[in-house]
C-alpha cells in the first residue's frame, strides 16, 4: 500500500494572518509593540484553526523578523499566543528579513508543503505548493502569475480550497498577467571578497564618480525582477526607498542601487539614490559584452557518464532528453575557461560571474516566470579526478577527462544535479 502523502502548510504573518502596517521609518520598525499590536485578518486567522482542527495537514507559522529589533520575535510569538494559541511553540519559524524562506523549513522543503504567503518574493523561492493571498493591498505589479486565494472570500472557504488541493488535487485559482506592463530589474551592489564591498555600497552617484570610481557591471547582482505598470519611471521609483515592499511587492531600494527598465522600445539603466536619477548605459553595455561570456541553454539532464550534465537543445517547444541535440555543459565550460594558468589536471580562472536560470517550461531567460536559482562571483577552479585513467564526464578518451568544477566553496555539478528535468539558462561571464 502506498505510503500517505503528509501535507504541512505555512502561514506567513505580516500581511498574511495580520493586517500589513506600513511604517514610516526603520526607526518605527524597530519600537516596542510594532508587532504585538497588528490587527488580525481574521478571515486567515479562521482559515488556520480550520485546518488545524481538522487533521488533514499540519499548520505551522513561517515569518521573517528584523533582526536589529529586539521585540520582533517576542510579540510575533505574544500575537500568536493571543489570536492563534492552536499553533504550538515548535510550529512557529521565523527568519532573518530577506533570507529565503524556504531554508528555514524543518527536515527540508517538500513537494507536499504549501506556503500561504502575500509577498510574490518568498513564493518565488518556494519549491512546494506557492499560494499567494490577495489580502486586498498587495496584487498591484502583476508579479505573480501562479495560484492564489483571495481572503475575501471567507476563513471556510480558505480552508475548503486548502483541503480539496490535498485531499482531491483540486487546483487553486490562479492569477492572470496584467496587460500593460514594463519588466524592472533591481541590481544591489555583490557584496563580495573579490572587491571593497563599502567603498562602492550606499554611495551617491555624484560622490562615487567624484571619487575616481568606476561604475562596473560585475560587481551587481541581481536583487529582483518583476512588472510593473507602464507609468512607473525611474524617478517614481525613488518612492521605493526605506520600505520593504511587502505591501505592494515593490523591493526596498538603498543608495547605490542600479534599476533596469525594460520596455517594447528597448531597455535603460539608472543609477537611483535619494536624491537623484543618473541613466548609465555604459551599465547595460558592459553586461553585454560577447567576448567574455558563455552562454547556454537546454533541458537539464545527467548523462550517462559519471559527473556529467547535458543541456539538450529544444526542438520546439518539445522536451529532449538523453539521444536528442545537447551540450555538455562541463565540457563547454572547460573550454570555454581556459587559462595561461591551466595544466591538464586543473583549471584556475579568477573574477568569474556565473548564473543560473531555471524554469519548468521552455522560456526566455528573462520571462518574470524564470527563477534565478544561483548567481555568483568567484574564483573558478577545477580539479581532475581520477588521474590518467579517469574517462568520465567528457567521454572515453584522456584527454576529456571529469572536472569537478567549484566556484570557490559551490560545486557546480551539485548545483546543477539539482536542475535536473528543468529548462535552463547557464550564463558565465570573465569580469
Amino acid at each position: 500500500m502506498a505510503k500517505k502523502k503528509s501535507w504541512r502548510i505555512f502561514f506567513d504573518m505580516d500581511g498574511t494572518l495580520t493586517v500589513f502596517k506600513v511604517a514610516n521609518s526603520i526607526e518605527e520598525l524597530l519600537q516596542p509593540r510594532y508587532f504585538r499590536d497588528l490587527a488580525p485578518h481574521p478571515e486567515v486567522v479562521r482559515a488556520a484553526q480550520i485546518l488545524i482542527a481538522s487533521k488533514d495537514i499540519e499548520v505551522y507559522t513561517l515569518s521573517a523578523y528584523m533582526p536589529e529589533s529586539k521585540y520582533a520575535v517576542d510579540e510575533k510569538n505574544a500575537w500568536l499566543d493571543e489570536h492563534a494559541p492552536e499553533v504550538p511553540a515548535d510550529h512557529r519559524i521565523f527568519c532573518p528579513c530577506g533570507e529565503d524562506k524556504s531554508q528555514y523549513v524543518p527536515g527540508g522543503i517538500q513537494d507536499t508543503d504549501i506556503l500561504l504567503d502575500d509577498y510574490t518574493f518568498n513564493l518565488l523561492n518556494w519549491k512546494g505548493a506557492a499560494v499567494k493571498l490577495m489580502n486586498g493591498i498587495n496584487g498591484t505589479k502583476g508579479t505573480w502569475t501562479g495560484a492564489a486565494l483571495d481572503m475575501s472570500i471567507g476563513g471556510e472557504k480558505l480552508a475548503e480550497a486548502i483541503l480539496a488541493f490535498v485531499k482531491e488535487g483540486k487546483a487553486f485559482p490562479t492569477l492572470q498577467p496584467k496587460q500593460e506592463s514594463n519588466q524592472v530589474f533591481v541590481y544591489s551592489v555583490r557584496n563580495t571578497r573579490d572587491f571593497d564591498y563599502w567603498a562602492y555600497g550606499f554611495e551617491p552617484y555624484n560622490r562615487l564618480i567624484a571619487s575616481g570610481k568606476e561604475l562596473k557591471s560585475w560587481r551587481y547582482e541581481l536583487k529582483w525582477n518583476g512588472l510593473v505598470d507602464t507609468d512607473e519611471t525611474a524617478e517614481s521609483m525613488r518612492n521605493w526607498f526605506g520600505k520593504d515592499g511587502f505591501e505592494d511587492e515593490t523591493p526596498y531600494l538603498i543608495t547605490s542601487d542600479i534599476v533596469v527598465i525594460r520596455t517594447k522600445e528597448g531597455e535603460k539603466a539608472y543609477y537611483i539614490d535619494p536624491h537623484d536619477v543618473k541613466e548609465v548605459p555604459g551599465f547595460l553595455e558592459e553586461r553585454r559584452r560577447p567576448e567574455c561570456k558563455l552562454y547556454m541553454h537546454g533541458w537539464c539532464y545527467p548523462g550517462n557518464d559519471i559527473g556529467s550534465i547535458y543541456l539538450a537543445r529544444p526542438q520546439g517547444l518539445r522536451k529532449v532528453g538523453p539521444g536528442g541535440p545537447s551540450d555538455n555543459v562541463f565540457s563547454k565550460l572547460c573550454d570555454w575557461a581556459k587559462t595561461s594558468t591551466m595544466s591538464p589536471d586543473k583549471i584556475d580562472a579568477n573574477h568569474i560571474l556565473f548564473r543560473i536560470y531555471s524554469s519548468e517550461e521552455n522560456t526566455e531567460k528573462d520571462d518574470p516566470s524564470v527563477e534565478v536559482v544561483f548567481d555568483e562571483v568567484g574564483h573558478l577552479t577545477g580539479e581532475c579526478e581520477g588521474g590518467e585513467s579517469a574517462y568520465f564526464g567528457f567521454g572515453a578518451s584522456p584527454r576529456h577527462r571529469f572536472y569537478t568544477l567549484k566556484l570557490d566553496s559551490f560545486n557546480l555539478l551539485a548545483v546543477l544535479e539539482q536542475q535536473r528535468g528543468k529548462y535552463v539558462h547557464i550564463e558565465a561571464e570573465k569580469l
